[in-house]
């Protein structure tokens, strides 16, 4: 089987909404979606779409994802966004286009606000003062030559930690004119993983920020997984879900 163009990976436990997910690729394009985590789907998962069972933190989860993961370029996701149509033909011939695999690609972010309405809030997702890519699409080769995600995060803000060294070595974010809807508060009052995000966002400021400025070089390397345990024994710090 030749190797998709795309691998669509996330950390995932949201199953009653995966098909929602997947039914909302509509491509051209060859593309997988690996989801990792602890919720098993009862249902038959298309032939590109694999599962995963961990019960790791959702770090390792979607560090998992990656390494599994076969597409020249990758996309880290959530179970619960959706796409707009052809929205990954519109980045594939953004990134042609540019002709350079330090080109990162972000999506336009419509997000839905506790008043229920949508929001394109696309110009507000930055990350220590940097165009940030909740939402990203990166090459595997600038993804083999900066490394994965780092083992000191446990729910968030690794995506970001990775395209922040993808700037390092020169990178540039673009915006693909493609919308992916995050409808993270349907799921208002679900339980969550934790600690708060206070904990990841101080870690990615103390990575990349000197005296509150961002320096452009990170403060150490890269710790990555080991690949021993990763399936099953939490590595670096654990959070827990929340009741």
């Amino acid at each position: 089987m030749n190797n998709p163009i795309f691998s669509v990976i996330a950390s995932a436990h949201r199953v009653k909404d995966w098909m929602t997910f997947y039914n909302s690729i509509r491509t051209n394009l060859s593309f997988e979606v690996i989801f990792v985590g602890e919720k098993k789907p009862d249902f038959p998962l298309p032939e590109n779409f694999t599962y995963i069972y961990s019960e790791v933190k959702p770090t390792q989860c979607a560090e998992i994802a990656l390494r599994r993961s076969r597409g020249t370029l990758i996309t880290w996701s959530a179970d619960d966004a959706e796409y707009e149509a052809f929205a990954l033909d519109k980045a594939y011939d953004l990134y042609k286009k540019e002709d350079n695999y330090k080109c990162m690609i972000g999506f336009r972010i419509i997000e839905q606000d506790l008043d229920g309405r949508l929001y394109d809030k696309t110009d507000i997702h930055f990350c220590v003062g940097l165009k940030a890519a909740p939402f990203g699409i990166v090459s595997k080769q600038l993804i083999d030559e900066v490394g994965g995600f780092d083992i000191n995060f446990i729910a968030g803000q690794c995506e970001n930690d990775l395209v922040l060294r993808g700037y390092e070595i020169g990178g540039y974010m673009k915006t693909v004119d493609a919308k992916l809807f995050n409808m993270e508060t349907k799921h208002e009052g679900e339980r969550r993983f934790e600690p708060s995000r206070a904990y990841e966002q101080q870690l990615l400021k103390d990575l990349w920020t000197k005296d509150g400025k961002y320096t452009g070089k990170r403060a150490k390397p890269l710790e990555p997984f080991n690949s021993i345990g990763i399936l099953n024994i939490n590595q670096g710090p654990a959070g827990i879900w929340s009741k």
